[in-house]
């Protein structure tokens, strides 16, 4: 489901003007740094730093704080990653409530693109956290599966989202996910939204709201197809924007199915990516993630 071939993986390294001995170098140094620290040890800990050097683009001091905010927040939300297991009924409303897709082919510029649709008309979720759970569960497949990438593309699409949606995300939940992309240091290179509703005013202020300020001079408005393709060319879309991939829902079923076959996997990382003594480390900046934020109070007239 997330093709990579080795031209792209040399590729990605390359950028980086580093060889595969010498990130694999730096992939070593971090599992040491992890032992002395006593952060936890998983099994797929070396995919997971490898992303995390990525992200950081290979640098070691950016990695360890992403590493430590990746377990903080998971310590900090742990009410909320408690639910992030497929067998569990927040899961299964997720999945029918929302769409979040990981396009298969790599971009020409190697990015991945990833897919976000809410399909709650009735406004039936819990809160908005709820449409963010198989897109998040989504996250640690990806690490799961070893997946490289030197950027990633988020496509936000807006059909059928309105206000029954949109009060979904309180100032709490606003706040939660502001500090969970802060956390994990996603790399994005543009963010492009589709389908948009008549509601535009209030759909702007709820993203000003939701990203951090760095993403939002990455957003491109789409009125059609036609300008998307500007920046990504149909082979690398999905069949509801007239590209050649499989359609939204053809792929989410793809990806829901590989994780219900990886529930204890999900179960173990429940448990096991905790780290309490983080949340005692002090650490200058945004609550506890040690990075600016932008969090903003939405008010809908």
């Amino acid at each position: 489901m997330l093709q990579i071939s080795e031209v792209e993986y040399k590729a990605i390294l390359k950028h980086h003007n580093v060889s595969e001995r010498e990130f694999l170098e730096r992939v070593q140094i971090l599992k040491e740094w992890m032992e002395k620290s006593d952060l936890p040890i998983e099994d797929t800990l070396g995919e997971k730093l490898k992303l995390a050097l990525i992200n950081c683009k290979l640098s070691l001091e950016k990695s360890k704080r992403c590493i430590e905010g990746y377990y903080r927040i998971r310590t900090l939300y742990a009410d909320f990653f408690d639910r992030l297991v497929p067998d569990t009924e927040d899961y299964k409303q997720a999945k029918r409530l929302g769409k979040t897709v990981f396009m298969p082919k790599l971009t020409p510029d190697l990015c991945r693109i990833a897919i976000f649709r809410v399909d709650d008309p009735n406004g039936e979720a819990n809160d908005g956290l709820q449409y963010e759970i198989v897109a998040i569960m989504g996250a640690e497949m990806r690490i799961m599966s070893g997946d490289c990438a030197l950027t990633n593309i988020i496509i936000l699409d807006f059909r059928d989202f309105g206000l029954k949606n949109i009060i979904k995300y309180t100032p709490n939940v606003q706040h939660k996910i502001v500090n969970i992309m802060i956390a994990v240091n996603l790399r994005i290179k543009n963010i492009h939204l589709v389908n948009l509703p008549p509601m535009i005013d209030k759909l702007i202020s709820l993203i000003r709201a939701v990203l951090p300020a760095k993403f939002f001079d990455k957003i491109c408005f789409h009125q059609n197809f036609e300008s998307l393709y500007e920046y990504i060319p149909k082979e690398y879309l999905p069949k509801d924007y007239d590209g050649t991939q499989s359609t939204i829902d053809e792929l989410q079923e793809m990806w829901c199915a590989e994780m219900e076959k990886h529930v204890d996997e999900f179960k173990k990382l429940v448990v096991s990516a905790k780290c309490p003594r983080l949340l005692d480390t002090k650490v200058p900046g945004n609550v506890q993630f040690g990075t600016d934020g932008s969090f903003r109070q939405l008010t809908l007239d």
